[in-house]
């Protein structure tokens, strides 16, 4: 079976219904996603970075939409034709979307940046005070 199918539901309406409802809250959850189903909330959910998928994840997630609509919606379609690729699509798929949301923000990393540098700054800064004011102590007594 190959891709781990063991850790699978064995029946393909259940995988067929779980693997993309894991997806879809991915996206709910992590990229403030909305819409009706899987393909809506892929295509309206974004990173922290307000960037939207890449167009590899996105045709992966709507190949996924498309199995998942036609095992649900098509009453002579009994099973998924190739559970091996559907489960490795659903994992790539996953993988893909958690890297996309975890992946650092430009804005929080120069913000973090300059905070840094402010706070060398300020400690640098009351040293030299400190020093100055010292000195002139010495000099008064």
């Amino acid at each position: 079976m190959g891709c781990g199918d063991s850790n699978y539901p064995e029946n393909d309406y259940e995988l067929g219904v779980k693997l993309p409802n894991e997806l879809e809250d991915l996206l709910v959850t992590q990229g403030g996603a909305s819409g009706r189903g899987l393909a809506e909330k892929a295509k309206s959910a974004k990173n922290r970075d307000d960037q939207p998928h890449p167009s590899h994840l996105m045709q992966t997630i709507l190949r996924i939409a498309a199995i998942r609509n036609k095992l649900v919606h098509d009453v002579s379609c009994e099973n998924i034709d190739d559970r091996s690729a559907f489960i490795s699509e659903f994992e790539d798929a996953r993988h893909a979307l958690v890297q996309f949301f975890n992946q650092p923000v430009q804005g929080v990393q120069i913000k973090r940046k300059r905070n840094k540098i402010e706070r060398k700054m300020r400690r640098s800064s009351k040293k030299r005070f400190k020093n100055t004011l010292k000195s002139m102590l010495k000099g008064e007594e």
